[in-house]
């Protein structure tokens, strides 16, 4: 499999071929730099352990090497940074017992750069070639540009893919990182509960110390996050889960080949904002009285 950018690293924890890697899949995730499958698919992750290991592949779009430098980290060039991120993202892979990860090792820039079509045809071939039943990927409403470019290809990725063959995956989840989707209405958001007794999720987050060498604990708050999330969506039944991870469902915009993207987001914000307002105007006689 020949990628778009020079310097693609393909690497298969067990040794097995790529093409067995790919065969034996059934949950995918695509993430924008590396440690962001270990924040927004760690469902996915822990479920290919469940079903007896190598059964997670793993797609990171960029390098990451424009993160902070802090710590240890100080002073390191571009390219150290580069293999530093991408060695975390390997021991990550080895720890999870991925089937496989591949390091496309594409720039920001070029990731956003939307008359650059070599990403779409890298997340083409590799989509096809694993076909997972289940793909997570970053949500439309994250404030990072890049993963949204990123969620938007692998889209547009996987319509063309169903257009030409009449597949598609059996979930599309859009995933939290740089946003929360708890402000989503009940009726548009998925709850993903993360059951990870032996803590799995710590470990492989543990792995990008580059990424925790500061004061900014992004592995505390994701977790706190989830905890959050399972405290406020089950108010009414606490205890049944600990931990769950939001999302968006996608699939609608592979089932439907003329739903555009913006029409989409566009209608789960109108969701959101018919909620408030006719919370508000319930009560807005409260706020009139003098």
């Amino acid at each position: 499999m020949t990628f778009g950018r020079h310097g693609a690293e393909i690497f298969v924890p067990d040794g097995v071929s790529f093409e067995e890697a790919m065969s034996r899949s059934t949950v995918m995730a695509i993430g924008a730099h590396p440690d962001d499958m270990e924040i927004m698919a760690i469902p996915g992750i822990l479920k290919g352990r469940q079903e007896g290991g190598s059964r997670f592949f793993g797609v990171v779009a960029t390098n990451g090497g424009n993160t902070q430098r802090t710590g240890d980290y100080t002073g390191l060039s571009l390219l150290d940074m580069r293999e530093t991120r991408a060695g975390e993202q390997k021991a990550s892979a080895v720890s999870g017992q991925y089937s496989a990860v591949v390091l496309l090792g594409y720039e920001s820039v070029e990731m956003k750069d939307i008359h650059d079509s070599r990403p779409d045809a890298d997340f083409m071939q590799l989509i096809d070639g694993v076909r997972p039943d289940v793909l997570y990927l970053h949500n439309p409403f994250d404030r990072h540009d890049t993963h949204v470019a990123v969620c938007m290809r692998a889209i547009g990725a996987l319509r063309k893919i169903a257009a030409s063959s009449g597949w598609m995956p059996h979930a599309v989840y859009g995933c939290e990182v740089w946003r929360s989707l708890d402000w989503m209405i009940h009726g548009d958001l998925l709850s993903l509960p993360v059951d990870d007794p032996t803590n799995l999720s710590e470990g492989l987050i543990g792995h990008f110390k580059s990424q925790y060498a500061h004061e900014r604990r992004y592995d505390l708050a994701i977790q706190g996050r989830r905890q959050v999330n399972a405290m406020h969506q089950e108010a009414q039944s606490p205890g049944l889960h600990t931990e769950i991870e939001y999302a968006v469902d996608l699939l609608p915009l592979v089932r439907e080949e003329d739903l555009r993207l913006e029409d989409f987001t566009r209608r789960v914000l109108d969701h959101f904002a018919a909620d408030i307002l006719s919370r508000v105007e319930r009560f807005s006689s409260f706020g009139n009285v003098i």
